[in-house]
């Protein structure tokens, strides 16, 4: 994939580069933790040796440093996922080809506060483009969607909630793959919609009319893809008849302007 911070179309995006999107409404409940904390703080996991001292020394520090890591990395957000250290595999796919996904490992940087007013912006806008309510951010479902993000497995979750989630291995503005999930709207069919069709669900759940919240999660480090968003909705969207997508799913206004391609770095 190309990067950098210059406009261009969707569909100048590099069709082999491993950009993958996934959207799903699952109803089955899930433990996610749906409690409120307190933030934490958005880090890049370092370790600096200390300076002129004995390699017997440094290798107790070396040892020290190991036990702390795993008692103490995974709190300076949330904490809520007790599991960073297990040896999980998982995969997703593109297109029928399998995507490796190498030894599971936590993300070296994750948070939900931190994002939370450039993706409520850009969501709230295209809602407002067609006509419906802004949604309004729920941390005890960002909470929920961090559980998930944090775990690095690039797939659904079989939550309570409609899930969008997005990952690459490059871009890293959450507000970008807002904006790319946007649009599918050019494939959808307001009057006649293919309901079962998943490649216009992500623009769907965005603008459902009757889903009220959201929250979403970010990471960063994963090793299958380094950078994710992970966002969940509630009530979930995508239900019922094709009468029911005609209700919840209007026409955007000629009358406002759709917000412009976010940098795809920053």
């Amino acid at each position: 994939m190309r990067t950098g911070t210059k406009s261009r179309s969707r569909n100048s995006i590099d069709s082999s580069s491993p950009l993958l999107f996934r959207t799903y409404n699952r109803s089955e409940n899930t433990n996610c933790n749906e409690t409120e904390q307190k933030p934490g703080k958005y880090f890049k996991q370092t370790f600096t040796p200390p300076y002129l001292i004995t390699m017997k020394c440094m290798m107790k520090l070396v040892l020290a440093a190991v036990f702390l890591a795993t008692s103490v990395f995974g709190h300076y957000d949330f904490g809520t996922d007790g599991g960073n250290s297990a040896e999980v595999y998982t995969g997703a796919s593109k297109e029928g080809t399998n995507h490796v996904v190498k030894k599971r490992a936590a993300p070296t940087a994750y948070t939900s506060y931190l994002i939370r007013t450039p993706v409520s912006n850009i969501v709230n806008e295209y809602r407002s483009v067609h006509q419906v309510s802004p949604l309004v951010w729920n941390q005890t479902i960002a909470n929920c969607a961090l559980k998930q993000a944090r775990k690095c497995r690039f797939h659904e979750s079989g939550g309570p909630y409609g899930e969008n989630i997005a990952g690459s291995t490059s871009v890293n503005n959450p507000a970008w793959y807002i904006w790319y999930l946007y649009g599918e709207n050019a494939n959808y069919d307001f009057v006649n919609p293919a309901i079962t069709n998943p490649n216009t669900k992500h623009f769907t759940q965005l603008v459902w009319a009757n889903t009220k919240e959201f929250g979403c999660a970010w990471v960063e480090g994963c090793p299958d893809l380094t950078y994710q968003l992970w966002c969940e909705f509630s009530p979930r969207g995508n239900t019922g008849s094709a009468a029911s997508f005609r209700a919840n799913v209007k026409t955007a206004d000629k009358n406002k302007t759709k917000p412009s391609e976010p940098p795809t770095h920053i």
